[in-house]
């Protein structure tokens, strides 16, 4: 007969194989637990009727704004854009605004992007001598270049070491104006019609400009009187010009 067919005996403390609690064990749990029953438990929890301690202010988290207090301030304007501010605010055309910039663009790079806060009265010399020279440009345009760089440096830079006064300006030749006949004129309207014939009879006949043409409102024709009224011209200025009898 094998080991494993012959019947399981019981030790003494066994029953079914599984150990039972013995008189000595059982008695040393009962005195741990008559130990244990009066001390103080520092780990228990609170009963829900316990009112507990208000936390202190310091560890009361803050709600987080939404802007840091660190925030950087916006980054500066660029030069071309202070140059814009600076024109607006003196209430000058937008044509003399596109103007002044292009010129302090093209001085930039003239100068391989230099900043105009580097360079002075030889940088802007070469400049206008460039212009004349190599570019042939009129003395009219010459002037207008430099008016931009003395904007530039006195207004927008705010420096005015006393030499941009010094700076030579090209002196305009006297030229006589080229007056149309009435032949060319009439051979001139009688090739356009619809709003080009409009305009151009505008700008021949009542002296208009061509940006005061482009912004010419139907209230600002006074047909009872023949007039037009040609509003924030050339400097800013509102006048009166007649209107031609042909249109």
């Amino acid at each position: 007969m094998r080991d494993e067919d012959a019947p399981t005996v019981n030790q003494p403390g066994q029953i079914g194989g599984s150990v039972a609690p013995t008189t000595a064990g059982r008695s040393r749990r009962l005195q741990l637990e008559s130990t244990t029953v009066g001390a103080p438990q520092e780990s228990a929890q609170c009963s829900p009727h316990t009112r507990r301690p208000a936390p202190a202010a310091d560890s009361i988290p803050q709600p987080r704004s939404g802007r840091s207090d660190s925030s950087t301030a916006p980054p500066p304007r660029k030069l071309l854009d202070q140059v814009s501010d600076a024109l607006r605010a003196r209430h000058y055309s937008y044509r003399t605004e596109e103007a002044y910039v292009g010129w302090i663009r093209r001085f930039i790079l003239f100068h391989h992007k230099r900043h105009p806060a580097q360079m002075g009265k030889p940088e802007i010399e070469r400049f206008l001598t460039a212009l004349a020279v190599d570019r042939r440009v009129s003395a009219s345009t010459q002037n207008q270049a430099l008016a931009a760089l003395l904007f530039l440096y006195k207004q927008v830079m705010g420096r005015d070491p006393g030499w941009l006064d010094d700076v030579a300006r090209a002196k305009r030749p006297q030229r006589l104006p080229t007056v149309l006949t009435r032949p060319e004129v009439e051979a001139i309207l009688g090739a356009l019609d619809g709003v080009s014939w409009i305009m151009a009879a505008l700008l021949y006949g009542a002296g208009l400009r061509l940006t005061e043409c482009l912004r010419l409102r139907v209230k600002d024709i006074d047909f009872t009187r023949n007039e037009i009224l040609v509003r924030e011209g050339k400097g800013n200025k509102d006048r009166v010009t007649m209107l031609p009898l042909t249109v």
